[in-house]
C-alpha cells in the first residue's frame, strides 16, 4: 500500500511543478497485475520528486532515497533538463556518486 502512496506522491508533486500528468506517465511502464495494468512511474520522475519533496521538507529520507535511484543509473540528461525546469539543478551533482 505504502509504493501506492509514494506513486501517488511523486506524480503530485511534479505535476504541481512543470510536468504534466500525461508527460510523466507517458514515462511511466505498463504492468499487468490482477487483471488490472498499472502505471509505475520511471525512476527519473521518481528521483526528480524525491529531490524536491526533500528539498521543500528538508527531509535528509528523501535526499538519501534520490541519491540510491541515481545509483541504478538513471536517464541523466533527462533528470537534467527537468532539475533545472524544476528549479532543483543544485542538488542533482550532489546525487551522483
Amino acid at each position: 500500500m505504502r509504493y501506492g502512496w509514494v506513486a501517488y506522491r511523486a506524480l503530485q508533486i511534479l505535476r504541481t511543478r512543470a510536468l504534466t500528468c500525461r508527460q510523466i506517465l507517458s514515462r511511466a511502464a505498463a504492468r499487468h497485475a490482477l487483471e488490472r495494468v498499472a502505471r509505475i512511474v520511471s525512476r527519473e520522475d521518481l528521483l526528480l520528486s524525491k529531490v524536491m519533496w526533500g528539498r521543500e521538507s528538508g527531509s535528509a529520507v528523501q535526499i538519501s532515497d534520490a541519491r540510491q535511484l541515481a545509483g541504478l543509473p538513471p536517464d541523466w540528461s533527462y533528470v537534467n533538463r527537468w532539475a533545472a525546469v524544476l528549479n532543483v539543478s543544485e542538488v542533482v551533482p550532489g546525487l551522483r556518486s
